[in-house]
């Protein structure tokens, strides 16, 4: 198993007809949620394809919060949905900073570190949120590319 995390550059995450739930951190585990999301999914009958895709992002100044949406790309172009639901037809997220992790889900966290002394060696200036794509998740093997976008460079 290679054990490099590949960093690039200006690369672009772009999806089409996504389904997106919003999540506050509160008291009730992620995996519960998801795990709603994913009966919602199923209950409403809507087709999903491609990975599934965590975006966290940081809300608010004086208290800030971090908020957690569960993205995943639908077959149909115009989903009946309820709130809090909700639906872009294309989404475009870049320039960004992109890593890919392969290796146990639980070191993945290496990967935001190494982009964050990247972004440090390089002058770049990331942005406060982050999308992760789970390509691939096995008990002993996951790859995620993470995508955080950059804002601007430091002139030094």
């Amino acid at each position: 198993m290679n054990r490099e995390i590949l960093i690039e550059e200006n690369k672009v995450l772009r999806l089409k007809n996504t389904l997106i739930r919003e999540f506050k951190i509160d008291d009730e585990p992620l995996d519960k949620k998801l795990h709603m999301f994913e009966s919602y999914l199923k209950m409403h009958k809507i087709e999903t394809f491609g990975p599934l895709i965590i975006k966290t992002h940081i809300e608010g100044t004086e208290t800030p919060e971090l908020i957690i949406s569960a993205l995943v790309q639908v077959k149909d172009d115009n989903p009946k949905l309820l709130s809090p639901y909700k639906f872009e037809k294309e989404l475009k997220i870049g320039p960004c900073l992109f890593s890919r992790f392969e290796g146990k889900e639980q070191f993945s966290n290496i990967s935001q570190s190494k982009m964050q002394v990247y972004a440090y060696e390089n002058n770049i200036i990331l942005g406060t949120e982050s999308y992760s794509v789970y390509k691939e998740q096995t008990e002993d093997n996951s790859v995620i590319d993470t995508f955080v976008p950059i804002v601007g460079r430091e002139n030094i």
